[in-house]
């Protein structure tokens, strides 16, 4: 691999290799994508072929999309969607809450109970 001014240059070979199975119409092997770079510097670093063969199917897919003429697919969405409960999951979720409150009621009960019949205890064992 050779540097030049601060960018990565891949030579002929691993061009080719990186080109072997892509769509001609997708990589241009005078500007490499800068995805399939991280994949390859990603596959150097661990020696698995992963990153390359996900980077690889991504290009299969982007390239049949557009032979059919649909548009790329945006993954880039930054606002999460949000979906509005129904009454039924609404009545739900307050039903477990509830039962929550309940059971958390019995074991702070029953914590307290246990506390103090330990506490009878050591007082009657220091009587004794």
């Amino acid at each position: 691999m050779e540097t030049n001014d601060n960018n990565e240059d891949y030579d002929e070979a691993t061009m080719a290799m990186l080109c072997a199975n892509l769509p001609s119409n997708v990589f241009n092997s005078s500007t490499p994508d800068p995805r399939l770079q991280r994949a390859w510097q990603e596959t150097e670093r661990t020696n698995q072929v992963t990153p390359i063969l996900k980077e690889e199917l991504r290009f299969y897919i982007l390239a049949k999309r557009l032979k059919k003429g649909e548009p790329e697919i945006d993954t880039t969405s930054d606002v999460p969607k949000n979906y509005e409960l129904t009454e039924e999951e609404m009545r739900k979720k307050e039903r477990r809450k509830e039962q929550n409150r309940k059971a958390a009621k019995k074991c702070r009960e029953k914590r307290k109970m246990k506390s103090l019949s330990e506490a009878e205890v050591g007082v009657l064992r220091n009587s004794v």
